[in-house]
């Protein structure tokens, strides 16, 4: 019982309340193992529950004192405070790390409280929350987002939403790349709490969202390129086509074997097998094939088309016709050998043309975007929150012509960035709109 009234709130209940749970299990477990009558069960359990309530309201109690501490720590750990402790320190960066090694744990702590606690302590934590500067948050952001659109409980999201609210009005810089991540991500309409934050985000700051956007899609478009695509597909399939080449030989063979079948009606069973166990290898190839047959929207793409796309089409078509003979099974998949061993002798090359790849990115000047990595710990006031300052925001000013292309298994792209007030930063773009620096 003690452990039961210890246990998490609804995040880890599939949405049911711990109450209503544990009302269920010992509802189960008398009526499976003692012969009692139901009224009689129904006694017992109401006893139960009210010992459980009252270890409940103690074990939440004292989540809600710790909260109470951690959001009075955070409120307390603001710059002022800590400059002037700081001229007495001998060892200033230990101390700083130190401060910030505690400041990650309590914001930690209280969001673990929150997503556990936060219906029946949420008066306690959102009282709380609304001393604590925006700063301390900044750390964990991508914490905060992982419970916005996934938490079971309404008012638990509520209060994730005010925190990411306020960080959007005064630091829209900080969550700018995880809200448009998300929303990316997002196949259908996205949560009502993230779109809310978005069109705060775009209210305060609309063309840091724009050139934001523009950064994530372009490089992203980048990181795994139309020849790149094609040459893992054929690598993928390589293997799986051979062993449904080998099942097939045998197929034949068998076939031949059979006195009772005329040359002609051999000659259709062959086929006709040779279509559907190779069905699932034509549907792959023609669904890469219809991605990399659009519009071709940059000169690299262009290339492609022209260099690969009816040679493409061609071995696709040959595939797809059964061979006459069983010896010719061998050589249904060679016009794709030939086509990855082209594409991988391309690979070798180390980089690639920014205006041949994305000439968006190429033409870009003088941004909005902050530089990834660097767009933390800035904040403006509530005067300031129009947009027309950077307030010292290191923003990308500029992408250098040359691409890198990673000596890496994912072929990761580099491109070095200049940024307003910084030298040049290197980024390295590995898709869904992460890039390290």
């Amino acid at each position: 019982m003690q452990l039961a009234a210890g246990a998490a709130g609804v995040e880890n209940a599939d949405g049911e309340s711990a109450s209503s749970q544990l009302f269920s299990q010992l509802q189960e477990v008398l009526k499976t193992n003692y012969d009692i009558d139901s009224s009689a069960i129904m006694s017992l359990i109401n006893e139960l529950m009210d010992i459980w309530w009252v270890l409940r309201k103690r074990r939440v109690a004292l989540f809600g004192y710790a909260a109470r501490g951690f959001l009075q720590y955070l409120s307390l750990s603001n710059e002022r405070h800590i400059e002037k402790h700081d001229r007495t320190t001998c060892n200033l960066d230990l101390a700083k790390q130190v401060r910030e090694d505690c400041t990650l744990k309590a914001t930690l702590y209280v969001l673990h409280i929150l997503v556990n606690y936060g219906v029946e302590l949420e008066e306690t934590i959102e009282q709380g929350l609304m001393t604590v500067p925006p700063v301390p948050w900044q750390e964990i952001i991508s914490q905060l987002f992982a419970r916005l659109s996934t938490h079971p409980e309404k008012r638990v999201r509520k209060q994730l939403e005010n925190l990411l609210m306020t960080l959007a009005k005064l630091s829209p810089w900080a969550i700018v790349y995880p809200t448009l991540v998300d929303i990316n991500a997002y196949e259908g309409e996205p949560s009502e709490e993230l779109q809310r934050i978005l069109d705060c985000l775009v209210k305060v700051h609309p063309k840091l969202v724009q050139d934001v956007q523009l950064m994530i899609v372009e490089l992203g478009a980048i990181t795994v390129l139309w020849e790149e695509q094609w040459l893992s597909t054929l690598q993928d399939l390589h293997a799986d086509v051979m062993r449904r080449i080998a099942t097939l030989k045998e197929e034949v063979s068998r076939v031949a074997e059979n006195i009772t079948l005329t040359h002609s009606e051999k000659v259709k069973i062959n086929a006709a097998k040779y279509s559907a166990m190779m069905a699932p290898i034509a549907v792959a190839l023609e669904r890469r094939l219809a991605s990399t047959s659009r519009m071709n929207e940059t000169a690299h793409e262009a290339w492609f088309q022209k260099e690969y796309g009816e040679q493409i089409k061609a071995a696709i078509t040959s595939f797809k016709t059964p061979p006459s003979t069983a010896a010719s099974l061998a050589d249904v998949w060679r016009p794709f050998d030939v086509i990855a061993a082209s594409l991988a002798n391309h690979q070798k090359k180390s980089s690639v043309s920014l205006s041949d790849v994305t000439p968006k990115l190429a033409q870009l000047a003088s941004s909005d975007a902050p530089m990834p990595g660097l767009e933390k710990q800035i904040l403006m006031s509530d005067s300031e929150a129009d947009g027309s300052d950077h307030l010292g925001t290191v923003t990308v000013s500029s992408f250098s012509e040359q691409v890198t292309i990673l000596a890496t298994k994912n072929k990761a792209k580099e491109a070095s960035s200049l940024g307003l007030r910084w030298p040049k930063i290197y980024l390295s773009s590995q898709g869904q709109g992460r890039f390290t620096t």
